[in-house]
């Protein structure tokens, strides 16, 4: 380190007196001399007193046992609240996965009604639905205009508009 850094951090940490009156000496003068010279100025001050106050922080209040008694009971108000609160969640996220998709998602059967087995008579199932405004007609039909108490004779396979 040299001389001149060395001066500047010695000259840095000397006390307010001292210092004015080593900076009034010519800088060529070597930092052991000045050294000497600062404790001879240390040594002819008079002593100053020191004035140290501390400043006392003030002490916490003591919370008394009733106040400590309903911080406590809300506490535990606010824990279940807390509590209900996340089971609701809980709740509401099965609800929300477990849910049937919409009526438009949901994949149509055919009702087990229109397959021919279920017809007694071999009646179609349109014949069975609409009768004699039944428009198709699927063989074998033996529905009659009379069939449902109508009095015709005509068979349905063979005179029903749209039928094969």
């Amino acid at each position: 380190m040299s001389d001149t850094v060395l001066r500047q951090l010695w000259l840095d940490k000397i006390h307010g007196n001292t210092i004015q009156i080593l900076a009034s000496l010519p800088d060529e003068i070597e930092l052991q001399k000045l050294a000497e010279i600062a404790d001879k100025i240390a040594d002819n001050q008079p002593a100053s007193p020191v004035y140290a106050a501390t400043q006392r922080q003030p002490v916490a209040s003591v919370v008394d046992a009733d106040d400590m008694r309903k911080l406590s009971d809300r506490l535990a108000q606010l824990s279940i609240q807390l509590q209900d609160i996340q089971k609701s969640m809980q709740q509401q996220k099965c609800n929300f996965t477990n849910r049937t998709p919409p009526e438009s998602r949901r994949r149509r059967h055919r009702s087990l009604s229109r397959n021919r087995e279920n017809y007694q008579d071999n009646v179609c199932w349109y014949h069975a639905k609409f009768a004699h405004q039944a428009h198709k007609c699927r063989k074998p039909c033996r529905y009659s205009a009379n069939f449902f108490g109508r009095r015709s004779t005509q068979q349905a396979g063979n005179d029903v508009p749209g039928s094969k």
